[in-house]
This record gives C-alpha cells, sequence and structure tokens, in this order.
C-alpha cells in the first residue's frame, strides 16, 4: 500500500491509512484538508472513486483557476475523496528528504482555500520516485522533457497516466475545467470523452479521445495498462502539445484493445461521451441567452439586490436544468480584457457560486491570468 507520510501544518490535521480506508465513498468527516508526502511501498492504494488532479509547478500552491477548478470539485463532490497530487518542490525532490511545508505561506491557496473543504487530500510527489517502477519511467530519467517548451504540462500529463495506472479513478485537468454538479452518476464510470472540437473520427474511423481533460478508468483496466506501455514504447516528441501526444495514446490503445472486426465493440464496459454530455456551452450560446438578457436589465436597474438574488437563482437553474456538469475556463477567454461586460458579470456571479473561497482569495487575478 502506498503510504501517506504525514505532513504536520497548522489548520491540517493527520489521517491514519488503512488498508480499506479509501475504497468506499467517503462518508467520514474530518476538520481540514490533509497533506500528505507520497511514498512507495510494494503495493498501491487503489480507489476507483477518487478524483485526481497534476499541478505541476515550481512553487508549492495553485494559481486562481487552479485553486478553483479543486474547490469546485471538492465542493460539488463532498462525498468522494479529491485528490491534487503537486510536484515536490525542488529543496526537497532528493532521496530520502522529507518535505516539512515550511515554505507553505498562510496567504496561500492550499491553506486560506483549501483547508475549507474535508475531503481534500494534498499529496506530494518526488518524481523520480513516482515513475518509478512504471513504463513511464525510461521516459522520465532520459530527460527530454526537461528540454521541452511544454515542459510543464508533458509532466503534468504523462504523470497523471502514472495516477490512473498506480490507482485508478477519474481525472480532471486542474487548468481546464470548473465542476457545477456532483459527478455521481454511471456515465462518470469507466469512460473517454469525444474530441467533438476537431474531427470526431480518424481515418480509420476510430473515434479520437481527448485524453487530458477527462476520464475515468477503474485500476488494473486493460486500457490504462495499455496507454502507459503505449506512451513509454512511442517516439517522444518534446515539441508537441501534451494533448496530442496523450491522445495519439488512447486512439491507439482504443484501436488495438476495443476496435474488432467491422468496427465490432470489444470493450463492452467502456464508455465514450460527447463533450455536449460533459460541459456546458459557452456564454455565447442560447442557453445563457434569458440570463444575458436579465444581465441588461440588471445593469439597467442600478444592480437591486432583488435582481441579484434573481439572476443567481437563474445561472443555477441554467445549469441544473443542463445535461452537462462541468464548464471549461475556455468558456471564458473572450472575456479576459473586457472588464465590466455583462459576460463578465455572468461568469463573475457563476464562479461565486462554486468556487466562493477561490473568489474570496484571488480577487481579480482571474481578470489578469
Amino acid at each position: 500500500m502506498v503510504r501517506y507520510s504525514p505532513l504536520h501544518y497548522i489548520g491540517f490535521v493527520d489521517r491514519p491509512c488503512t488498508p480499506t480506508s479509501t475504497f468506499p465513498i467517503r462518508t467520514d468527516r474530518r476538520n481540514a484538508t490533509y497533506i500528505f508526502q507520497w511514498q512507495p511501498e510494494p503495493w498501491e492504494l487503489v480507489n476507483n472513486q477518487r478524483i485526481f488532479m497534476h499541478g505541476v509547478t515550481d512553487s508549492a500552491d495553485l494559481n486562481a483557476k487552479q485553486s478553483c477548478a479543486a474547490e469546485s470539485c471538492a465542493r460539488h463532490n463532498y462525498n468522494r475523496t479529491i485528490q491534487i497530487f503537486m510536484r515536490m518542490p525542488d529543496s526537497y525532490n532528493q532521496p530520502k528528504k522529507v518535505m516539512e511545508l515550511k515554505n507553505l505561506k498562510k496567504d496561500s491557496s492550499l491553506y486560506s482555500v483549501l483547508r475549507n473543504y474535508e475531503n481534500l487530500e494534498i499529496i506530494f510527489f518526488k518524481e523520480s520516485e513516482y515513475f518509478r517502477n512504471t513504463a513511464l519511467f525510461r521516459w522520465y530519467n532520459k530527460g527530454e522533457w526537461r528540454k521541452s517548451p511544454h515542459r510543464d504540462s508533458h509532466l503534468s500529463g504523462f504523470s497523471s497516466i502514472v495516477s490512473l495506472f498506480r490507482g485508478g479513478g477519474l481525472f480532471i485537468d486542474l487548468d481546464t475545467i470548473i465542476t457545477l454538479k456532483p459527478l455521481n452518476a454511471l456515465k462518470w464510470w469507466n469512460f473517454l470523452m469525444k474530441n467533438d472540437e476537431d474531427a470526431s473520427q480518424a481515418a480509420d474511423g476510430v473515434v479520437n479521445i481527448v485524453t487530458n481533460e477527462i476520464f475515468h478508468l477503474v485500476y488494473g483496466h486493460r486500457l490504462s495498462d495499455d496507454v502507459i506501455l503505449n506512451l513509454g514504447q512511442s517516439v517522444y516528441d518534446p515539441f508537441s502539445p501534451v494533448n496530442n501526444i496523450l491522445t495519439a495514446a488512447f486512439h491507439d490503445s482504443v484501436a488495438n484493445i476495443c476496435i474488432g472486426e467491422n468496427d465490432i465493440n470489444l470493450c463492452q464496459d467502456l464508455q465514450l461521451l460527447d463533450g455536449r454530455d460533459v460541459f456546458l456551452p459557452q456564454f455565447e450560446s442560447l442557453i445563457w441567452r434569458p440570463v444575458v438578457l436579465a444581465l441588461d436589465k440588471y445593469i439597467a436597474t442600478n444592480k437591486s439586490k432583488q435582481v441579484d438574488k434573481a439572476l443567481r437563482l437563474m445561472i443555477k437553474n441554467t445549469v441544473e436544468d443542463n445535461i452537462a456538469s462541468l464548464i471549461k475556463w475556455k468558456s471564458y477567454a473572450p472575456l479576459m480584457g473586457r472588464r465590466n461586460s455583462n459576460q463578465e458579470i455572468l461568469h463573475s456571479l457563476l464562479l461565486s457560486q462554486h468556487c466562493p473561497q477561490t473568489v474570496k482569495h484571488f480577487s481579480n487575478e482571474f481578470w489578469d491570468s
């Protein structure tokens, strides 16, 4: 079992780790977020119910978008363990050295924001240990990724595949996704997501998969084993975006394992979800039109509290009435540099409902990022 070595810090408490403590959906309550240092053990901690994310930066903290992603996921999935894997700071990324979290400041998002959610676990890992004994250790050790212009995204993407291989679970991209609803339906189990934005099918008819945003596979699934082998054996291109690399690996695995003669699906336990079933559309779409019109009235009436409450309710109902449960940060890309626009206010109201502690902590950094 992977042993989590507790890291003591003000506001965080220790949790005894037992062989069965994280297998079921969480029902136990506790006082604060836990912070651990990942250490290898002979057998792995399997948790198909967990939701995990990867934040690979040189600082032991999350930026505004990452904090919102983590908070919104924890807020809407209180009965599941949410694990945020973070790269060990360089000063501690050495063999046999245990991190003490002295560089975690009280004004960090880990302390000020995420400590409010009891189902969150922050797990720091040493890269050399985490990749060891996997098919990607040679890729890591060779070090070509260090020269890549996409260095951090490559390390984050490849380490997320290692996490899937080591313990299964639901992966959500920490940099691009906000959670708006609980992810408890069966559609969030053993699935990959079709690439609706580009051609949905490759030349050979196999569905292309967006792999570095969201996916779930149970521990030991033949696809997760095959994907990590594909990544380890394929020619690595340090200049290619990580999405292209992971998509190719998942694509090859689906083609090799799940597609039989006459295109028969041999993976009956695998779901391929459409993007519209996963992500709400951008603010320019028709589903947001009633909210935008109400927002015009809201501005014209000097932003009275009554209209403000009505707007929040309209936003909430728009989210609840849609089949999707997530929204991408790219929905907000056109807003940057357009201060006080109607869509910016809509953006702010949406965030205040789903990551309120992050909005309070980071103030205007959403608009400057």
